[in-house]
């Protein structure tokens, strides 16, 4: 009897436990299926084992069991998924009925109960991507305007004033002992204007081009100390003139995936930038650092010169701003470009006269 009676409060605990994980269980799968996020659980052949209706709705497929649902209608996104063996993080378009999708595609491997799976995230990005175009586009024209303006206002009032310089009152052409030394000083003068203004213009759509001929990548491991240490040779003789400390804070033998030579440009202008920065300052020093921390690889370009104003960080990444009287405002935005053309990301902190730091992360 005492055994009985033990069995079953032993048998009662299971079912409650069952009860309680069978509840969490119930709320997951809920929560699953409210999130537009699209979640796909993969097991080494290829079989899903899990997938909710934001994943079918997204990839427009009704049955998603394994690779080769997905492979029948987006081959290369289902070719990605099965050859990717590590963490990534990546852009990918699909068609689905005639249109084009973009998605964000997050890949990562896991462990559950022993087992090798790869849990997929898929996020239909298209609508955010259009609404982040159109506000980069009302941006960009607004500087187009701007700078254009600015440019060719000029050059409208100077070639006016020389017309009205070099022409007599009826209209004609004077000769040129009708032009007194003060008209002929005008006129230099004002050439010299409207040259400077045209080159400045040839500079700000040199760096459109800049912008518009990256190639695309060309992925390979990475060691990142060896990088950093490459990049501050470039820069040797020019700190050493300028009495700048340039130092290498990176012994690991971390690598990335990344195209070597677009990385390395990155860095180049994010240390020209800090070389500019410190200007001015007694002491000073820039640190190249490398470091691991939350499943991502940083590296950091830290100066301790000016820094960067409050009112001023969130924009200097725009295209063709700068605060330097003969900036071209084109660094900071190509360095960030080629980082997140390489799935990096790039953040600044800035501490005004203390310490300013970019940091490019990857995964």
């Amino acid at each position: 009897d005492e055994l009985s009676v033990d069995l079953n409060k032993t048998i009662d605990s299971f079912k409650e436990i069952n009860s309680r994980y069978q509840s969490q269980l119930n709320y997951l799968e809920l929560l699953l299926e409210k999130i537009d996020v699209g979640i796909l659980s993969i097991n080494q052949n290829g079989k899903i084992l899990l997938n909710n209706t934001a994943a079918k709705k997204t990839l427009g497929l009704e049955k998603l069991s394994s690779l080769n649902d997905i492979a029948e209608k987006h081959t290369v996104l289902a070719e990605t998924i099965k050859k990717s063996n590590y963490n990534r993080h990546l852009l990918i378009d699909i068609k689905d009925k005639g249109t084009t999708k973009q998605l964000s595609l997050k890949i990562t491997a896991i462990e559950l109960l022993g087992k090798a799976q790869k849990l997929v995230s898929i996020h239909n990005i298209s609508d955010d991507l259009s609404k982040t175009e159109t506000e980069a586009w009302n941006r960009l024209l607004k500087i187009l305007n701007h700078e254009i303006f600015n440019s060719v206002t000029p050059l409208s009032s100077l070639s006016n004033t020389l017309s009205m310089i070099i022409r007599n009152e009826d209209g004609e052409v004077k000769r040129s002992e009708e032009l007194s030394n003060e008209d002929i000083n005008d006129i230099a003068e004002s050439l010299d204007v409207i040259h400077l203004r045209s080159n400045n213009l040839i500079s700000f759509i040199n760096g459109f081009k800049k912008l518009a001929k990256v190639p695309p990548p060309k992925i390979e491991k990475i060691k990142v100390t060896d990088l950093l240490h490459k990049t501050a040779l470039l820069f040797e003789e020019e700190t050493k003139k300028k009495k700048i400390e340039l130092k290498v804070l990176s012994d690991s033998n971390h690598k990335i995936n990344a195209d070597q030579s677009q990385l390395e440009q990155a860095i180049i202008n994010l240390i020209s930038n800090s070389i500019h920065a410190l200007i001015g300052n007694q002491d000073r020093n820039i640190e190249l650092r490398s470091f691991k921390k939350d499943e991502f690889t940083h590296i950091q370009i830290c100066d301790n010169g000016q820094g960067i104003p409050k009112e001023n960080i969130d924009r200097i990444f725009i295209p063709f701003y700068s605060t330097r009287k003969n900036g071209s405002g084109i660094g900071l935005s190509l360095a960030r470009y080629l980082v997140q053309l390489n799935n990096g990301k790039i953040q600044v902190e800035s501490k005004e006269n203390i310490e300013t730091c970019f940091t490019l992360s990857f995964e």
